[in-house]
């Protein structure tokens, strides 16, 4: 992206925050979800001192909104690396307020962007190890889907296959949106290629290959995309360990 492409698009963001800033509260209270989601898309694109000026017009208008801005204006702090003011903000909460948890991942998050990998594994060990089920807090399960697959591909850097196969299958449980079921499909029917191959016991490589083998027709019968090709890839892989060139 040029520069002069970054500059407008900050430029129209600024001015959409504006917009709703200036908006009476019934023009935008009827969409809040929507609120939320541009606030924290603000952080996203570098601009969390804007996000806190949507955050805090939101909770003037809505006070019973506290906790869901406490989540964003926490990611927007992590963006600023003021991890001495989220920890502040989370010892103002209940330990098992799922929004609390919500701020714990995006700290997981932060750590593992930052190249933290201790520290993020440490966190993520402690929230995985008491999530055996996928949240239904709205700003808990944003969270979640990110860290379910971040948790994954640091465990697959560390070379725990297993744990990596469970990352991903915890994930494709919480039912994400299309493009990244697919993805996640995608990756773990390769990794289960790769257990098998690296597998001792025919039985249970076996029971790997097959198992690629059938989330890749699962992948197929998805529709044609990039994933719908890789699948084809995995598939004649398999066919290959099975000793099935022919069929490869």
């Amino acid at each position: 992206m040029s520069n002069h492409t970054a500059n407008l698009a900050v430029s129209r963001l600024a001015s959409l925050a504006l917009v709703l800033l200036a908006a009476s509260p019934p023009a935008w209270s009827a969409a809040l979800d929507d609120e939320f989601t541009f606030a924290a898309g603000l952080v996203e694109w570098g601009l969390p001192d804007w996000s806190f000026k949507v955050l805090d017009a939101v909770e003037r208008e809505h006070p019973d909104q506290a906790g869901r801005v406490k989540v964003v204006r926490a990611e927007g702090l992590l963006a600023q690396r003021k991890l001495a003011e989220v920890e502040t903000i989370l010892k103002g909460m209940k330990p098992d307020d799922p929004k609390a948890d919500a701020i714990r991942l995006a700290t997981a998050n932060y750590y593992y962007r930052i190249g933290d990998v201790p520290k993020a594994k440490e966190l993520y060990n402690a929230f995985f190890g008491r999530f055996k089920t996928v949240p239904t807090d709205p700003d808990l399960l944003r969270n979640y889907l990110d860290s379910s697959y971040r948790f994954a591909k640091m465990l697959e850097m560390a070379g725990d296959l297993p744990g990596t196969a469970a990352a991903y299958e915890r994930l494709i449980s919480a039912k994400p949106e299309r493009e990244v079921l697919r993805r996640v499909q995608s990756d773990l029917s390769q990794l289960q290629l790769r257990q098998a191959r690296a597998e001792s016991d025919a039985g249970k490589k076996t029971a790997l290959l097959d198992k690629a083998w059938k989330l890749s027709e699962t992948i197929q019968w998805g529709g044609t995309d990039i994933w719908f090709g890789q699948s084809i890839v995995t598939m004649a892989n398999v066919a290959l360990a099975r000793g099935d060139r022919a069929g490869a």
